[in-house]
């Protein structure tokens, strides 16, 4: 059964840490109290291969239940989890000068900053501390998989606009 009403295709190998990252990327205004999100590679248990997507190709890549996590963090502590974890990252990106989010601003070490995260991660998964710096974590109930399932089927994609056409 290919995933919704369409068939996602790639005609060439892509990194399944992208499409990740962009699916979060697109989350965001989902969660318009977040400015960033981010996952560890880690968790993507394999590469998704050349040919139709569907959902269990993407339940087979995020194999484990994880919900979607807000945790506040000062800007300090998101640069040092980027900087000593390297997750993959959506709404913020280095800069010559430090790091930036989508909305141009510098991250203010100072600032207090909404991230998302995979529960997973919270108490210590892949050796984040997040639960160091927020005790308190909003839970949205919302699966990991639903913001690349949404981000899939807002692409339309088929065999004649394959999805590494929407890649970088």
């Amino acid at each position: 059964l290919e995933f919704c009403a369409f068939s996602c295709f790639f005609f060439n190998a892509t990194a399944t840490t992208e499409i990740y990252t962009l699916s979060l990327h697109d989350a965001l205004p989902i969660f318009p109290e977040a400015d960033v999100a981010l996952a560890s590679a880690r968790y993507m248990q394999q590469s998704i291969y050349p040919g139709a997507i569907t959902r269990g190709t993407i339940r087979s890549v995020l194999a484990s239940d994880n919900r979607l996590l807000i945790v506040d963090l000062t800007g300090a502590e998101l640069i040092a989890v980027i900087e000593s974890r390297h997750p993959l990252m959506a709404g913020i990106k280095k800069v010559l000068d430090g790091y930036q989010l989508d909305s141009g601003a510098v991250v203010d070490p100072r600032a207090v900053y909404k991230v998302i995260i995979p529960h997973m991660l919270y108490p210590g998964g892949n050796y984040y501390v997040f639960y160091l710096y927020d005790p308190d974590p909003v839970d949205t109930g919302v699966s990991w998989r639903a913001p690349v399932l949404d981000w899939l089927e807002l692409l339309h994609t088929d065999k004649t606009r394959p999805l590494n056409d929407y890649l970088p």
